[in-house]
């Protein structure tokens, strides 16, 4: 059964999830998690509320639909954890830093559908405790509410394998800005001559910087690192444009 599933008999508490989490998932022991419910969707958030009734060391204190009223309700009530819609969420982190701020000992767990890995690789670094999805089991959740709620972490056991191969990959934190921008006329054909102009440094400075990029993305040629930069969503819509792969040089 699924999160979108209503159970047609109560279970007890799972103590076997598919889940990763740092903190055991022993929910019959756990103590009780005082938990709000956000979603834009009141069929969503009202339904989540109703199968986790069945958990004894989970306590929803309230539903509510948007992200300005989860702020206000997660000051207010400081819940233990507060499980979140993605949608709710953007991408530069600004939603989970006002959650955060709301309540700096609440925990916040997201709730998505399929979103990328890169989707759940950046809110889990803009703060979240935890990421669920829509196709677990409500035990999972369950599961999930009572790592987060003692401090853990929690994610699907069956995304670890895909979050560990793209946290290995270098992102464009990895780089200054000056090196991304050096990347990009790279990409774009420029020559050695003329990104030293663009960028106001000499060309010598100019080799030391394409030296450093190469460390740090891993590359061995320029060529190889605009199609790294390229493979990790660096580069945007810059067409890659061959050249000259004399290293550093």
């Amino acid at each position: 059964m699924n999160l979108l599933e209503r159970p047609t008999e109560d279970v007890p508490p799972s103590t076997s999830c598919a889940l990763f989490t740092d903190i055991p998932a022993d929910t019959a022991a756990a103590p009780t998690a005082t938990t709000l419910i956000a979603s834009a969707l009141p069929i969503v958030a009202g339904g989540l509320a109703g199968l986790l009734a069945r958990f004894s060391h989970v306590a929803v204190v309230g539903c509510v639909h948007t992200r300005a009223d989860a702020i206000n309700a997660i000051a207010a009530q400081r819940p233990r954890v507060v499980i979140i819609d993605h949608d709710m969420l953007d991408s530069r982190g600004a939603a989970m830093a006002s959650l955060v701020a709301a309540g700096p000992s609440t925990a916040v767990l997201v709730l998505g559908k399929d979103e990328p890995v890169s989707a759940i690789a950046r809110v889990l670094s803009h703060g979240a405790a935890g990421y669920v999805t829509t196709r677990q089991p409500v035990e999972e959740l369950a599961a999930a509410i009572a790592a987060v709620a003692e401090g853990g972490r929690s994610i699907p056991v069956d995304l670890l394998d895909s979050m560990l191969e793209h946290l290995a990959r270098p992102s464009r934190h990895d780089l200054s800005d000056r090196q991304l921008q050096i990347v990009r006329l790279l990409a774009a054909g420029t020559c050695t001559a003329a990104i030293a102009e663009v960028m106001g440094l000499s060309v010598g400075t100019l080799r030391n910087q394409v030296r450093g990029i190469l460390v740090r993305l891993g590359a061995h040629s320029r060529l190889e690192a605009v199609a790294i930069a390229r493979q990790c969503g660096m580069l945007g819509h810059t067409t890659v444009v061959a050249g000259d792969d004399g290293g550093a040089s």
